[in-house]
């Protein structure tokens, strides 16, 4: 078995667009053929197998040319009739894997939040989500020319060195360009509007208080994205981290976890804990076991791992499709005339139409 990124099913291409060569996963099927192996791959999505968890992805498995007992078409077509077996699971809605507002868990990251909002930053903090001045937006971000600064300095005492380019947590110029840009296109009354999302009195901030937390590049890509009041009604959420183009609002489902952290709810008006990143996985978790890590670290370990539900429709499918083929290994043995074959050029025998195999599906019954 094997799982990756869907990009890897498409073909490289130049800069007219032409395809150059195979895709990888094209290679990676060419050698496994070479190794004697035959693959089928799927690409699945989280959301099949009732996860709100959207998460597509490259599944595939490979077995051996010469256990391979029925034709390969017939193998291929099986294996995706399964599959259909195991997607007819009615996805569930987002908040069925959040934790109530009033949980313990909850309770103790807003009274974090809330700390952290009112906290005095440091003389030397630099804001690095900070984009626009009053005046309009800049080019490039305070730390972005500190880090240029640090850069040359580097050239100039060790020479020998390569100096980077970039630093963790700088921000990019294109990130810098993007919501320049996007704000250039707005009328002018709504481009000098800085959304903060917090009443003057501070009664929503002491609710909601990571809203505290936002830094002004993160109100600013909600507010471009049509979020002008929060909490909202709809249940909805973006992924914070990223840049303004791949930013998007996803209706009642979860976007891909990442181990960013940024995933913001907008009806709950808070981030996304890591015990609820976890619980996206399609696995059963122990809530109280996971409180014992710190969220930072789920949402990291979460943002990594395989969705289980997905991980176990194709283990399953392999597992019944192996079952199926064993008993079409011991009926030609008995009946050699009525096998499938496994499509070797030197095992010439009578193939058996792809609708011999569905007779084993009666499992599912």
């Amino acid at each position: 078995m094997f799982e990756n990124v869907c990009i890897l099913s498409k073909p490289p291409c130049d800069g007219d667009r032409q395809v150059v060569g195979p895709s990888n996963l094209s290679s990676v099927v060419h050698l496994l053929r070479a190794s004697g192996r035959w693959t089928h791959v799927w690409q699945l999505n989280s959301t099949l197998f009732g996860s709100a968890q959207s998460r597509p992805r490259l599944w595939g498995v490979s077995f051996t040319l010469e256990d391979l007992a029925m034709d390969e078409t017939c193998a291929h077509e099986l294996l995706d009739e399964l599959m259909s077996h195991c997607a007819e699971v009615e996805r569930s809605a987002l908040d069925d894997f959040l934790l109530p507002e009033k949980h313990p868990i909850v309770q103790a990251q807003h009274k974090e939040d809330f700390e952290k909002a009112f906290a005095q930053p440091a003389a030397d903090s630099l804001d690095i989500g900070k984009l626009f001045e009053s005046a309009g937006a800049v080019s490039v971000s305070p730390k972005a020319r500190v880090g240029g600064k640090r850069n040359a300095d580097m050239e100039a005492t060790r020479p020998r060195k390569r100096a980077r380019t970039s630093y963790p947590g700088q921000a990019s110029p294109k990130w810098s360009s993007a919501h320049r840009h996007a704000y250039e296109s707005l009328d002018e009354e709504v481009r000098n509007m800085v959304p903060n999302y917090v009443d003057p009195t501070g009664h929503l901030l002491g609710l909601h208080p990571a809203l505290g937390r936002l830094t002004q590049r993160q109100r600013e890509i909600l507010h471009l994205k049509g979020v002008l009041h929060v909490p909202e009604n709809s249940a909805r959420v973006i992924d914070l981290s990223q840049q303004l183009s791949f930013a998007t609002l996803a209706e009642d489902k979860m976007p891909c976890v990442t181990p960013s952290g940024g995933k913001f709810l907008t009806h709950r008006a808070r981030f996304l804990h890591g015990v609820e990143a976890m619980r996206f996985q399609g696995l059963e978790f122990d809530v109280e076991k996971l409180a014992s890590y710190k969220s930072r670290f789920l949402l990291d370990l979460a943002g990594n791992a395989f969705e289980g539900g997905t991980c176990c429709a194709t283990s399953f499918a392999a597992c019944v499709f192996l079952a199926i083929n064993r008993r079409c290994s011991q009926q030609s043995r008995n009946r050699p005339e009525t096998i499938c074959s496994a499509g070797l050029p030197e095992d010439p025998r009578e193939e058996v139409p792809a609708e011999a195999s569905n007779r084993f599906l009666d499992i599912f019954d």
